[in-house]
């Protein structure tokens, strides 16, 4: 089935809401968890999860999130293959 290019951008442009709506949750955990010193944090297969990990990797999925908006909004596609 063959969709039309307005209906390809708001599926893009819902996926790539997704990715800013999880990083700013994930930024705000990691946020969380870098203020508090009472949680125990546990060590996931040899790699250490701290607060500052989650802030990194909020700050990337925004990123990626905003850049997808661009690339949809200014019908850029070369940036979507990045």
């Amino acid at each position: 089935m063959f969709f039309s290019n307005e209906t390809v951008r708001r599926i893009l442009l819902a996926a790539f809401g997704v990715f800013v709506f999880m990083g700013l949750a994930t930024l705000g955990y990691g946020i969380y968890l870098a203020a508090t010193t009472e949680i125990d944090l546990q060590n996931v297969e040899g790699l250490e999860v701290n607060g500052f990990t989650a802030i990194f990797n909020g700050l990337v999925d925004i990123a990626i999130g905003a850049m997808g908006f661009v690339a949809i909004l200014k019908n850029k596609k070369f940036l979507l293959y990045l």
